[in-house]
């Protein structure tokens, strides 16, 4: 049984890929892993843990993840630029932060396995992240879509406070409302789509943001049965 806080906690194996099937156990995406106490903690079995987040959300609510060894990649990376509505934003991180997410497929690739990446919700960093990684590694577009989807409605009904406070801490500007909570299909079928267009797949979406051929081919290694 997870822990209540982490109610966008889930397993990214189990599904269908090119060459077999992405073995469970091994990857998971999360909301922010935080709150916990070091059994908990402990209990989930995790040897490396990457927090996505920025700054103000990391001193506010530091990560407990027991025993794992903790790797901390800022996605956003204080970016005056950045947009803060769902739509703009999701587009904003494929367009402008590949190289951040290439850097975590390279760390998944080498470090100790079983590992977990989180952001605030788990929804839109971490959204972003598995569904290009889910799509390197061979899954359908089907497939991704539905997955990312499933947040919507893993999200409690009294979280919108808190997500609200946590995009404070991210950078979102006090006099700039939240619109961000949803995470819809069609969103995610329109970014597989741009990568598509853009760069031919998402394996060389992460090839031109710097990740080497032989570290994606280690991960699928390690994560397809």
């Amino acid at each position: 049984m997870l822990p209540a806080e982490l109610f966008n906690y889930r397993d990214l194996g189990g599904h269908p890929v090119h060459g077999g099937r992405l073995r469970t156990g091994l990857l998971f995406r999360s909301n922010a892993v935080v709150g916990l106490e070091a059994e908990a903690a402990d209990a989930l079995g995790l040897r490396t843990a990457i927090d996505l987040r920025e700054p103000g959300e990391k001193h506010a609510e530091p990560a407990t993840i027991g025993r794992a060894t903790l790797h901390e990649h800022e996605v956003i990376a204080a970016d005056p630029d950045v947009p803060y509505t769902l739509v703009p934003f999701t587009h904003w991180l494929v367009e402008s932060r590949g190289h951040a997410f290439a850097d975590v497929v390279r760390l998944l690739a080498h470090e100790h396995l079983p590992a977990v990446f989180f952001c605030s919700s788990g929804k839109d960093r971490t959204g972003v992240l598995s569904g290009v990684l889910q799509s390197a590694l061979g899954m359908t577009d089907d497939a991704v879509i539905a997955e990312y989807a499933e947040t919507e409605s893993r999200l409690p009904e009294s979280y919108f406070a808190v997500a609200l406070e946590r995009s404070r801490r991210a950078g979102l500007p006090e006099d700039s409302p939240y619109e961000g909570l949803g995470s819809p299909p069609e969103l995610m079928a329109a970014v597989l789509a741009g990568i598509e267009d853009r760069h031919g797949s998402a394996a060389a979406y992460l090839f031109d943001h710097g990740l080497a051929a032989d570290d994606l081919d280690l991960l699928r290694q390690r994560l397809v049965a």
